[in-house]
């Protein structure tokens, strides 16, 4: 796992496997969540074949979005080896994430619901959704009704509170590709 203190000079990184990293301390202005399990495998049903529920997996190409460098390098670290796993970007705000999204093409995006800059996680998400049809998986320190109530309107494929577990967010990302590609060819077969 991995924890890092507020405000440290310098913050071991330490995985369940035994790497340890050390982050500067101009990043570690706030506290990040801790994650275990680094050593988890991730794998995703396929959506290349059909029936979707085949054992056949599939590269989840993601996209990260969080403020805060130091929780995008947590992220990237702990889920960097897995086989069926891309990290294809990283964006630190909402209008960084349209962006990314248009030029890389995610299967999924796991976004921080409080991001800095005019949009937040949220409106973010929803414009993804609209424009784009990507799912969305929420990861956030926040759990209060308000928060939950305005997130649950954008119907977003996943909502994990930090801190997590990697099997935890493994599982909401093969999940939250499932799902939309179970949606996805149901709007097909309505069309025909």
């Amino acid at each position: 796992y991995f924890h890092v203190a507020s405000k440290a000079r310098g913050v071991p990184l330490k995985c369940r496997s035994g790497t340890v990293i050390n982050v500067a301390a101009s990043a570690a202005t706030h506290s990040s969540p801790r994650f275990n399990d680094c050593s988890a495998r991730l794998s995703s049903p396929s959506i290349a074949s059909k029936p979707p529920m085949n054992s056949v997996k599939r590269r989840i190409n993601v996209l990260l979005v969080d403020d805060h460098p130091l929780v995008r390098m947590g992220l990237r670290f702990c889920l960097a080896n897995r086989p069926n796993l891309n990290i294809l970007g990283e964006a630190g705000n909402g209008k960084e994430a349209i962006g990314k999204v248009r030029e890389l093409s995610p299967d999924v995006v796991l976004m921080d619901i409080r991001i800095e800059g005019s949009l937040d996680g949220i409106q973010t998400a929803e414009l993804l959704k609209r424009r784009f049809d990507v799912p969305v998986v929420f990861l956030t320190a926040h759990s209060d009704d308000a928060t939950l109530e305005r997130a649950k309107r954008v119907d977003p494929h996943g909502y994990l509170i930090k801190p997590l577990r990697t099997a935890e967010l493994r599982s909401a990302l093969e999940m939250s590709l499932y799902r939309h590609e179970l949606e996805r060819r149901m709007r097909e077969r309505d069309r025909w």
